[in-house]
């Protein structure tokens, strides 16, 4: 049996969930990532939509740590999270409401 602990979060510690199977997996600001068994849509519905944007069906982004948003092709973007190299694509689908959000 795998081994279990529980760590408390804070909200705003969170930069991004992304869907990993039956999980999510949670990464927070100081590098930290973590498997939860909680959907997507669990999170969503939790998370403070003021500060929480869900940029794909598989991705929730925190949008106080956004560094940048870059076009791509397609008609979606790229969005850089402070401190990650790596950039999270937002679908077409998805870019309308982070336009709307950014104003």
């Amino acid at each position: 049996m795998l081994g279990r602990h529980f760590k408390f979060l804070k909200v705003d510690t969170i930069l991004a969930v992304t869907a990993a199977g039956d999980y999510s997996e949670v990464l927070t600001s100081d590098g930290s990532k973590g498997l939860v068994l909680k959907s997507m849509k669990e999170w969503e519905a939790r998370l403070p939509a003021q500060h929480f944007l869900r940029v794909r069906r598989s991705t929730i982004i925190n949008m106080e740590y956004i560094d940048r948003v870059e076009e791509w092709f397609n008609y979606s973007f790229k969005v850089y999270l402070k401190g990650l190299e790596e950039p999270y694509v937002i679908s077409r689908r998805y870019a309308t409401r982070l336009k709307d959000r950014l104003g």
